[in-house]
């Protein structure tokens, strides 16, 4: 999940292939803020934690993607001088070496990675030592503070969305660690998310709800998923909680059916927690108020059996996407509804389909999604 708790397996193994030890680390983003910084102005600002699963693990250098919402911060935030950081707990301390005094740590390098993400890379600067406490900072198991990093806000009225990239970082980073007085630095291996998120939408239902649904590929440890939401230019705040899977290879659906009614515009975003308190963000998703896309098309006949047919009651702007999707939010039947459909509609075949009750769902040329109809199967 774009969260943004990662979890990365880091395996080390001598030069024979013997595993020397496992251990694994994780990131988490806190405290996501809108502050004025001394120098950028209006900046939304994050705390970086880090934690490791066993003690005894220092860490040498790392790197860290970031990727951003490009409508609310600009492109290239590094090359426009819009990115700035602060070094926390786990890049603090010195060394007095040789009369001088030294930072355990330097943020040697930071660049924009295409036009939605800036990487950070620090190291020590004692790499050559044999990892130890004088030297090197040791990763505890408790969630600690790496960085606090901002980055200012070219447009308001346009969702933060800041967060780790996974792929990127996968390969990507370094650690030391102490097995046994055996100090041995490795690249991480192929990482995964606590939950790998498949799809998470929101659509409007109704005049004054909005159905989310979400799927995962694969879980692990997943206790839960707090839903929050936001209004406008509000603040983030839980509206409802959905049990997660646990773990499990298997896909999984999930809905929920926010009732707290619309404002002009919603977003949401999955706060998933795991079973020892690690947290992930999901992106955020949203739903704008337009009564009128609402009533764009019809569903006739419901109840219907082995066929029913989508009707538009107006003109359309383009093509639209049609799904029906089950209670679960799974997709059961994807379609197009051209600008071309004759005025009877278009005809939905539902053959195969169980009774029970379906949504028919259209997404506009734009990108705008709605639950349009509840619809109704009753087989003979």
């Amino acid at each position: 999940m774009r969260k943004n708790a990662f979890l990365f397996l880091l395996l080390a193994f001598a030069c024979s292939g013997t595993l020397l030890a496992q251990a694994s680390i994780f990131f988490e983003i806190r405290n996501e803020r809108t502050v004025t910084h001394p120098t950028l102005g209006a900046a939304d600002a994050i705390d970086l934690y880090m934690h490791a699963s066993l003690t005894g693990t220092f860490h040498s250098r790392g790197q860290i993607y970031l990727s951003y919402n490009t409508n609310r911060f600009g492109q290239g935030v590094h090359a426009s001088g819009n990115v700035a950081y602060e070094h926390a707990d786990l890049l603090a301390g010195e060394l007095i070496f040789l009369g001088d005094t030294t930072p355990k740590y330097a943020t040697i390098n930071v660049i924009d990675n295409g036009i939605d993400k800036v990487v950070f890379t620090w190291q020590s600067n004692f790499l050559s030592f044999t990892p130890n406490p004088l030297v090197h900072n040791e990763v505890p198991d408790t969630a600690t503070h790496l960085y606090t990093i901002y980055v200012k806000v070219a447009a308001n009225g346009q969702p933060s969305r800041l967060a780790l990239d996974a792929n990127l970082m996968r390969g990507q980073q370094f650690m030391i660690t102490n097995n046994g007085g055996i100090p041995t630095e490795v690249a991480y291996t192929d990482g995964f998310l606590p939950v790998e998120m498949l799809s998470f939408q929101a659509d409007k239902f109704g005049d004054e709800n909005v159905m989310l649904t979400w799927e995962t590929a694969k879980e692990l440890n997943n206790d839960k998923f707090v839903i929050e939401k936001k209004r406008d230019e509000g603040e983030f705040e839980a509206i409802g909680e959905v049990k997660g899977a646990g773990t499990t290879d298997d896909v999984q659906h999930y809905t929920f059916l926010d009732k707290t009614g619309l404002a002009e515009q919603n977003y949401y975003r999955l706060r998933q927690v795991d079973i020892d308190g690690s947290i992930t963000y999901s992106d955020i998703v949203e739903v704008g108020f337009d009564a009128y896309a609402n009533d764009r098309f019809v569903v006739y006949p419901s109840p219907a059996t082995d066929h029913t047919y989508l009707k538009a009651i107006s003109e359309l702007d383009g093509d639209y996407r049609v799904s029906v999707l089950d209670l679960t939010g799974k997709k059961v039947k994807e379609l197009t509804f051209t600008k071309d459909t004759p005025t009877s509609g278009m005809r939905i075949d539902l053959s195969g389909i169980s009774d029970g009750m379906y949504f028919v769902r259209t997404v506009s040329p734009l990108g705008t999604a709605y639950i349009n109809r509840v619809l109704k199967v009753e087989q003979r």
